[in-house]
C-alpha cells in the first residue's frame, strides 16, 4: 500500500521514458536562451560598433548594458564586477562570450530591473 505522502520508485523503464526526455527538453531550453543571449549580445556589439566611433565609447557603452545583464547569470555581481575591470573592448567581449556560454544561469526570481552595484 502506498500512501499519497510516499513516493514509489518507478521502474528504469519508466524513467528512460518520462524523465530523460524531461531533461533533454530543459537542456534544449538553456542551450536556446544562451544562443539567443549569445546572438543578442553581437548584434548589440555591432550595433555600438557602428553607431559610435571610438573603443572607449563602446565599451562604456557595453559595460552600462552588463550593469543591467549581468543579473541573467549566478552571482551576477562577480561577472560585472570582472567585466567592469576589462580595458579594451576585444578583451570585454571574449570574456563575455565565455561567460554567456559557460556561466550558470540565474533563476528567473533573481533577475530585476535594477543594476548590479
Amino acid at each position: 500500500m502506498v500512501f499519497p505522502f510516499q513516493i514509489a520508485c518507478p521502474p528504469s523503464d519508466i524513467i528512460s521514458v518520462t524523465i530523460l526526455p524531461a531533461i533533454s527538453v530543459i537542456f534544449t531550453c538553456v542551450f536556446r536562451i544562451r544562443r539567443t543571449l549569445q546572438d543578442f549580445h553581437q548584434t548589440l556589439v555591432d550595433e555600438l560598433a557602428t553607431r559610435f566611433a571610438g573603443e572607449r565609447v563602446v565599451l562604456n557603452k557595453l559595460k552600462g548594458f552588463w550593469a543591467y545583464f549581468a543579473r541573467w547569470f549566478h552571482n551576477g555581481e562577480e561577472v560585472f564586477k570582472a567585466l567592469s575591470r576589462m580595458d579594451t573592448p576585444e578583451k570585454f567581449i571574449i570574456f563575455a562570450k565565455n561567460t554567456i556560454n559557460e556561466h550558470p544561469l540565474a533563476r528567473a526570481e533573481g533577475r530585476t530591473n535594477k543594476p548590479v552595484k
